[in-house]
């Protein structure tokens, strides 16, 4: 997949880019710290859209704990440049 793509994928679903901008943020989080962070009442949307990502290879699983991959990164810094040319940051 190349990044517009995958940016393209995660823009289809708030919830999807929301979650990926959370793992971006926390750099390092469990499915309860996105959770909490998004503030879900549930923890199975957010364990739906780490699986989605981590199937994506976007993300990778570091003994429960989840963070962005070279891939993820790359697709982050192309989403955070989008957003400032659009002045959203």
């Amino acid at each position: 997949m190349g990044i517009q793509e995958d940016i393209n994928w995660l823009k289809d679903d708030p919830d999807r880019i929301a979650v990926f901008r959370s793992i971006a943020k926390l750099g390092l989080a469990t499915v309860r710290a996105l959770k909490d962070d998004l503030r879900m009442d549930d923890w199975w949307p957010v364990k739906y859209h780490v699986n989605n990502l981590l199937g994506r290879g976007l993300i990778g699983d570091r003994g429960g704990a989840y963070a962005l991959t070279e891939a993820g990164k790359n697709v982050f810094e192309s989403v955070k440049t989008m957003a400032a040319e659009l002045g959203q940051v």
